[in-house]
This record gives structure tokens, sequence and C-alpha cells, in this order.
């Protein structure tokens, strides 16, 4: 008698033990193990033996199918571009050693090791030039400095930015700080909260959010709704927000609404040239013409006229003579 095939488990194979010409006679072993990257959940769960059961006169893998799972990992520190690591990576154990090149100095720890959680014993070691380097930029509370380096540390005519989160401006005469021979050429400033000042009032016009409230500044995201008086349209946005550098946008203005002029029929006449909302125009013909539309038009709030253009036409009625 003799066994099927020891069952297959994911990521993982076995080797058959025995000591029969036939590997799947009763008492073979099947020792499991896991494929790189993964480690048994039990570890006592490897074997499994070919055995008779003669209660049912029959052979069967004795043991608990082993399951092989993920190793649990650290993240992979990386290099110095001016050094070197060395050792295994990037299991819970491993431990990794580093060195940089010549005229660098090592900062931090040579040795690191991946601990149980998935972190290291300590950063990742920096490698710092014996000459022409600037220290690392300072931890700008609301924002971070940041720029091109090829090493760890920013060289000569390397330049950074100092970026804000939203809500937040920088403090400083400019956001673009450059590496000098003797170190930064300005000292790193503070990224201050946002505020807006008040907004330029709205000729013919009202900003309601400005009217309903005390404030002389105005906090980040604040929004701004422009509304004209009437028979006047806006021209601009018609909403702003304070943005970290003020006031999205430009301020927007009020024109008085005019209708289009609504011209003189030919063979006709005009009464009125002023065409703003609520004005009138009145039109007639000559004599022997017959005025075809209205005779009379009135210029309304959305800039245009009311009813139809109109026109002059040779009259129908006709005179005849004997």
């Amino acid at each position: 008698m003799k066994c099927v095939d020891p069952p297959k488990v994911p990521n993982a194979n076995y080797t058959l033990l025995s000591g029969a010409n036939n590997p799947l006679t009763i008492g073979t072993t099947a020792t499991y193990t896991c494929d790189p990257g993964y480690e048994l959940e039990n570890p006592t769960d490897s074997v499994l033996t070919c055995t008779l059961y003669s209660e049912i006169n029959d052979v069967q893998w004795k043991g608990v199918t082993p399951k092989c799972i993920e190793k649990e990992s650290c993240p992979d520190p990386g290099v110095s571009p001016d050094g070197t690591k060395s050792g295994n990576c990037c299991f819970i154990g491993d431990i990794l050693e580093f060195s940089c090149n010549d005229d660098f100095e090592l900062v931090g720890e040579d040795e690191i090791k991946c601990l149980p959680g998935g972190s290291w014993s300590a950063p990742r070691p920096l490698c710092k030039p014996s000459s022409d380097y600037c220290d690392l930029p300072p931890t700008i509370p609301h924002g971070m400095a940041k720029g091109d380096k090829e090493g760890d540390y920013y060289r000569p005519y390397d330049e950074v930015e100092v970026l804000c989160q939203p809500g937040y401006r920088y403090s400083g005469s400019t956001e673009y700080i450059m590496c000098e021979e003797t170190g930064w050429e300005e000292e790193f400033e503070e990224c201050e909260e946002s505020f807006c000042d008040s907004p330029e009032p709205l000729a013919n016009g009202t900003i309601p959010e400005i009217e309903s409230s005390n404030m002389t500044v105005y906090p980040f995201n604040f929004q701004l709704t422009y509304i004209c008086d009437k028979g006047f349209r806006l021209i601009g946005d018609s909403w702003r927000f304070c943005e970290s550098r003020g006031w999205s946008g430009k301020t927007p203005s009020c024109e008085t609404i005019h209708c289009p002029d609504p011209g003189v029929p030919e063979h006709g006449t005009r009464i009125g040239n002023s065409f703003e909302i609520g004005d009138k125009v009145t039109f007639s013909c000559f004599t022997g013409y017959e005025l075809i539309g209205s005779f009379e038009r009135y210029c309304m709030p959305n800039g245009q006229w009311t009813n139809e253009l109109a026109r002059c036409d040779h009259s129908s009625t006709t005179t005849a003579f004997f």
C-alpha cells in the first residue's frame, strides 16, 4: 500500500524521504520548505508522514498540512549615492551594514536591523562630504524645503524651494534658497498662517459676506460673492477665494446695462437716443411708407429691446388718377 502524492501547499515545496524504492510507501516523510519571502505559520507543522490506519485499512498522510505566510518585512532603506551597503534585506532579523566612499563621513549608525513590526533599528545613515556642502535644511512647521541633489547633502549651486501647506505662506523674502560654498545664502524662515486683507469695495454692487461681517482679515479659503445693483452687469468672476498669496483673480466691476442701438428704419425716423434700462424709442415712417413691426420699444433689464425690429415698406394703399 502507498500514499497518494503529498498535498500541494501554496508558496512551498516538499522533499520526500523514504527507506524503500517506492517513495510513497508507509513511513515516507514529506518535509516542506517555504519559498523565499515566506515562512511557516507554525514551524512545527513542516513534516507529513505516510501512515497506515488499520481501522479503515488505508494509508494517509499524517500531520497538519503546513501553511506558508508572507514574511514580515521592513521597507528597503536604500543606500547613499556616495556609499555602499551589504547584508540581506529586508525581512525581520536581517542586518544591513553601511559604509561611505573616500572623502565622505558616515553620519548615523553603520549597522541597522529589521525589527518585528516592520521598522529598522535606526534610520539609514548618511554620507557627508568632507568639504563644500550645506547642512540639511531645518524642519519647517507646516512646510518643507525640497530640491534636487546628487547625494545626501546639498552642494554649492544646489537650490531648494520652501513649500508651505495650504493655508500657510512663507515669511521669507523668497521661497528659493541656494547652497553656496559658505552655506545657505540666507536663513530659512517660517510658514505663517495665511490671511487676506479686506477686499476692494464693489462700485455699483455689493459683497454680501463683507456687509454681514465685521472682520478686518479673512481666513484661508474664505469665499466672496460679487453682486451688481439693478441696472448693472458684472464684468469678471462673481466669486473669489482667499488663497495663500491673497485673493484669487481680480476684482470684478459693475458696468451700466445698455441696450444696443436699435437703429433708424430706412425711409423713417426714430425718437429717443438714450438706450439705458427703461428707456423708450419710437419709430415712424415717411409719407408713402408703412411701418412694419413695433412703433415703440423699451430697453429691458437684460439689455435687450422689447417687441420687433421696425422697418418702413412702400404703402399698400395707392391713389388712382383719371
